[in-house]
């Protein structure tokens, strides 16, 4: 997993915050201009937003799946370990 700098949920988060720093300086009058731009940063976000949660999910998921195979095939030792969250 891809962390910081490196990760696509900080690229579209700086992507809609430059859509949104445009918006917010009024260079842009034409209204359709600033109705897409308004629609591409609220997409932006959601996109960075839904990546980043979904990674978190899935990471939790594992965890889950790992402690249910050990007591399932009888190894308690490693289901009583806590589970990390992120």
């Amino acid at each position: 997993m891809s962390r910081g700098i490196k990760s696509s949920e900080f690229w579209l988060t700086v992507l809609a915050m430059l859509v949104n720093l445009v918006l917010a300086s009024g260079a842009i009058t034409n209204e359709p201009a600033l109705v897409g731009l308004g629609i591409a940063s609220s997409t932006l976000a959601s996109l960075g937003y839904a990546g980043a949660r979904t990674l978190t999910k899935s990471a939790e998921a594992k965890k889950e799946a790992v402690v249910a195979a050990s007591l399932f095939n009888g190894n308690s030792s490693m289901a009583l370990q806590p589970v990390k969250k992120p």
